[in-house]
């Protein structure tokens, strides 16, 4: 997935600011320099964060559900979507948030039902 220009501006900026790293080092790093662990990230900061929030439920993958929630809703192709999430097929996305998509019914159906409706007005 490609990332806006004013975030990828925003992150070379970031990175700029950080010195002379090579190219492995890690965009967001813990005090030492080295790679952020997840565990610590999640007790340190998250879990206050949410329990401030008040939804203590949240959790890391709550962010990429609503990612996915929200570009459904906005009308995002499937295909595209389930790239972004890393999904290996686009039937794995539809399978994990098809109870995301819009409306109850099934279009499909309607439109099959307009079809020989209007097929019997032609037999008039």
């Amino acid at each position: 997935m490609r990332l806006p220009a004013s975030l990828v501006y925003k992150l070379r900026c970031h990175l700029a600011a950080q010195g002379d790293l090579d190219s492995t080092a890690p965009a967001f790093p813990n005090g030492a320099g080295e790679v952020i662990c997840p565990d610590n990230l999640r007790r340190r900061v998250l879990k206050p964060l949410v329990e401030e929030a008040g939804a203590p439920w949240a959790a890391f993958h709550t962010f990429r559900h609503t990612f996915a929630s929200i570009h459904l809703s906005e009308g995002t192709n499937l295909l595209q979507l389930s790239r972004a999430l890393g999904h290996h097929s686009a039937a794995f996305t539809l399978t994990r948030y098809t109870h995301l998509l819009p409306g109850d019914e099934a279009p499909a159906l309607e439109l099959a039902l307009s079809a020989s409706n209007a097929m019997l007005n032609l037999a008039d």
